[in-house]
């Protein structure tokens, strides 16, 4: 079976949009493929935090940092959004 010149630069158009897609996702400090436990926190103070970084518990990684933000009704606390795998629970 031929394929046309069409179809095949339509399959790799989307075969590289798929690695990009992937590849962002990556350096941003998610993993599409893996399934995680999502929790949120509340600190005044997050000094070095920032977001991707891992988390690790007695030395294993169990997860990232997701997003960090200011609380709208309170200014002074600060929202931690922790992506926690499920394997690790």
């Amino acid at each position: 079976m031929a394929f046309s010149k069409e179809f095949k630069v339509g399959l790799l158009v989307t075969i590289i949009i798929f690695i990009i897609y992937i590849g962002a996702n990556f350096l941003k400090g998610r993993d599409i493929f893996s399934t995680s436990n999502i929790y949120y926190t509340a600190y005044q103070n997050v000094k070095g935090l920032n977001k991707g970084n891992s988390i690790t518990l007695n030395g294993l990684n169990v997860g990232r940092v997701q997003n960090i933000e200011i609380l709208a009704k309170e200014p002074h606390r600060i929202q931690v959004t922790l992506a926690v795998d499920k394997k690790s629970n």
